[in-house]
Formats: C-alpha cells, sequence, structure tokens
C-alpha cells in the first residue's frame, strides 16, 4: 500500500515538474521574441472584431436595396425598380430607377432608417474663388413648394409652411405645385382636384390643402375640406 502512494506522489511530482518546465519556457520564448506575444494580442483583437461585426445586425446590401424598394412599392409607388447600390458614407445609396429616372435613396446599413438626402457638412474650397451669381431683388418674393400630393415628406412641409405664410400674407408670392404622380391615379386625380380648388376657390385653397395634409380622407368630392 505505501509502495502504491508512493508511486502516486512520485507520478505527481514528475507531471508538475513538466508543467512548470513548459510555462518557463513559454515566458522564455516570449521574453526573447516580443512578437509571439503581439501576435497573440492581435489575434484576438481580430476574433473579438470578427464576432462585433458578426452580431452587429447589419444586412447586405442587396438585402437593403430590396427592402427600400419593397418599402416604397408597398405604399402603391408603380413603376420602379432597382438600379444599384453603393456604399456612402457608411451606409447604402440605393439608386431606384422611377420611369427612366435614377432616384438615389439612403438607408442604413441596419435597414432600420431610410434616408432621402444627404447634407454635406463640408463645403467644395475651390467653390469659394468662383462668383457668386446675382440674385434679382424683389419686393414680393416668389416661394415655390413642389411636392407629390400622398408623399408624407410633402404634406408635412405642407402643414409646416402653410401657417407661415398665412402670417406673410400678401408680402410673398406662393405658389405648390403639384409635380406628378408617384403613388398611382389616386395621387393623380388628387393633384388635379388641388389645382381645380386653387383656380376656382382660391381663398379656400390653403385651408383645404391643411384639411387635407391632416386627414386625407376628406377628399371625396364634397365640400367637407373647404
Amino acid at each position: 500500500m505505501d509502495e502504491v502512494k508512493r508511486e502516486h506522489e512520485q507520478h505527481h511530482e514528475h507531471v508538475h515538474e513538466h508543467v512548470e518546465h513548459h510555462k518557463k519556457s513559454t515566458t522564455e520564448k516570449i521574453r526573447s521574441n516580443p512578437w509571439v506575444l503581439a501576435s497573440i494580442v492581435l489575434g484576438v483583437l481580430a476574433l473579438v472584431l470578427l464576432i462585433s461585426m458578426l452580431s452587429s445586425g447589419n444586412i447586405s446590401a442587396n438585402d437593403a436595396g430590396k427592402k427600400l424598394l419593397n418599402y416604397y412599392t408597398g405604399m402603391g409607388i408603380t413603376n420602379l425598380s432597382l438600379s444599384s447600390i453603393t456604399e456612402v458614407s457608411g451606409i447604402y445609396q440605393v439608386n431606384l430607377d422611377y420611369k427612366g429616372q435614377i432616384v438615389p435613396l439612403y438607408i442604413t446599413k441596419d435597414g432600420k432608417n431610410i434616408i432621402t438626402s444627404l447634407n454635406p457638412t463640408e463645403t467644395d474650397s475651390s467653390s469659394s474663388n468662383t462668383q457668386s451669381a446675382t440674385v434679382p431683388k424683389s419686393d414680393k418674393p416668389t416661394v415655390e413648394l413642389y411636392v407629390f400630393t400622398y408623399c408624407p415628406y410633402g404634406t408635412q412641409m405642407e402643414k409646416a409652411i402653410i401657417p407661415v405664410v398665412s402670417l406673410l400674407g400678401n408680402k410673398i408670392d406662393f405658389k405648390i405645385r403639384q409635380i406628378g404622380a408617384m403613388h398611382g391615379d389616386f395621387e393623380k386625380i388628387e393633384a388635379q382636384r388641388q389645382l381645380c380648388i386653387e383656380k376656382n376657390y382660391p381663398t379656400k385653397f390653403l385651408d383645404y390643402v391643411l384639411a387635407f395634409d391632416s386627414d386625407s380622407s376628406c377628399s371625396t368630392g364634397d365640400a367637407a375640406c373647404l
């Protein structure tokens, strides 16, 4: 029994000595060659970065383009197709083809937010050397707002600007321009309706537009919006 115990203790000491020798050998290698430690650190950082990228929730450029296209076609916009996708300033630029015209739109890489335009924070220094255009002075400036009647961005702008127009009164020449129909025939009909109201009931026109922007169901052909 004692012999077995001694053999077990000797074996344990041998294993312990082997582990200690391996630790010392590894430490000596790192001290003599610091690139070994640097390689280990870089490997760990690369692994962490890879895991972070895989778990960031970003979608591919192709999926982002399809998602943006489906968003607008789901709103009833016809004759719309995907032209190309590029990466700009860390987000996707999705170029949609609408009746032969390329419309650039933007979507975040996680596919959760749509951006209609990018406004650069820095101006081109070369443009400062060009001669500025002469803007004719006018006592009554002309202000024109170009919208699609059912476009949510257009309706929001109308709701924001019409109170200002009412406040300025005849100090400005204000005009709403319906530039077409992207959302279907119903938008074309509404644009024609608004043109008719503006022509035949000019004092009621802006009131109608505000009522329509708040509740588009009011445009049923009766006088509810007026």
